[in-house]
């Protein structure tokens, strides 16, 4: 069973508690130890929403395989708004499909905007 906490991802097992969180000398690390979601991504791999980002997690590996910042993302998008004046709604939903291929699941980007109370 899988538990997000504001320290990090726990796992138990039944018996004892596993617990993973942001280790910055390691290349691929969770991005923040303040857990919003954890999802199913496949049979191996669970996707982690913390606050800073998405983060594909091995269940069979039991480490990070993939980040993604969503930092980068919400910059790309005010530096299109700020250029046009505006961000009109079709260019919203090419972002929309840019971060989608990015992240693999748009519910978290969502989620993360709401979170981090950013307004486009």
């Amino acid at each position: 069973m899988w538990f997000g906490t504001y320290d990090g991802v726990n796992c138990w097992d039944g018996k004892t508690m596993e617990v993973f969180r942001s280790d910055f000398s390691e290349s691929k690390t969770l991005s923040n130890n303040v857990i919003h979601s954890i999802s199913q991504a496949d049979n191996s791999c669970l996707w982690i929403s913390t606050h800073l980002g998405v983060n594909r997690f091995s269940q069979k590996a039991r480490q990070v395989v993939a980040n993604y910042d969503f930092q980068v993302i919400i910059m790309f998008i005010l530096i299109i708004r700020e250029t046009l004046g505006y961000l009109p709604e079709t260019e919203f939903t090419i972002i929309i499909r840019i971060i989608n291929v990015l992240s693999g699941y748009k519910l978290l980007f969502y989620q993360w905007i709401v979170w981090n109370d950013v307004h486009l």
